[in-house]
């Protein structure tokens, strides 16, 4: 992956170039916001004329250098299993040295790209934002895409806990509660304004 276009700013800045893009309850107070959220659509930036993929992350307020170490960060994608052994997920992962931003996904699509392989991704922290447009070549996208299947094929609805784990480790396991790594945020999905 490779960041062809990397711009800080603020939240006006980021309004009026895609729109009315962020739902009312955070439009209404971005600044408020508590946990990580995020969107995925296909948007215009009516500055550049690019149309294309565009992820939109929405982050409690963090120092603007995280955000800036973030936005220009490598996408990778694990699983990870809950500590009862019920569920194993998929996550899609931005990392800085400070701080990880995953979602989950099965519930919120992988980035696609347009056919000329770019997407972008809109980082909103606060009043602060950093609007990064990326390009991936076929090869890449391909071990990305090989990666999501390997992910797949024993995440979510695919994951089998009786056929990994025995009747005594699932025993010890249950009523385990998993809790955040320090420095991890998982954002959850929202749909597009």
């Amino acid at each position: 992956m490779h960041t062809i276009f990397f711009e800080p700013g603020y939240l006006g800045d980021v309004t009026s170039r895609f729109g009315h893009f962020a739902p009312a309850e955070i439009a209404a107070d971005a600044v408020a916001l508590r946990e990580p959220v995020c969107a995925l659509g296909n948007v215009v930036d009516s500055e550049q004329g690019i149309t294309c993929p565009t992820l939109f992350l929405w982050l409690p307020e963090i120092p603007t250098r995280w955000l800036r170490a973030l936005a220009e960060s490598q996408l990778t994608v694990y699983n990870c299993t809950t500590a009862d052994l019920q569920e194993n997920m998929m996550f899609v992962s931005l990392q800085s040295p400070d701080l990880e931003v995953r979602w989950n996904a099965w519930e919120v699509d992988f980035p696609s790209r347009s056919p000329d392989g770019r997407f972008r991704i809109v980082w909103i922290s606060g009043r602060h934002t950093v609007i990064a447009l990326h390009r991936i070549s076929d090869d890449a996208w391909d071990i990305m895409v090989a990666g999501m299947q390997g992910c797949g094929i024993c995440s979510g609805p695919n994951y089998r806990p009786y056929a990994l784990w025995s009747d005594e480790q699932m025993a010890e396991a249950e009523g385990r509660a998993d809790s955040p790594a320090p420095g991890q945020m998982t954002a959850r999905r929202i749909p597009l304004a």
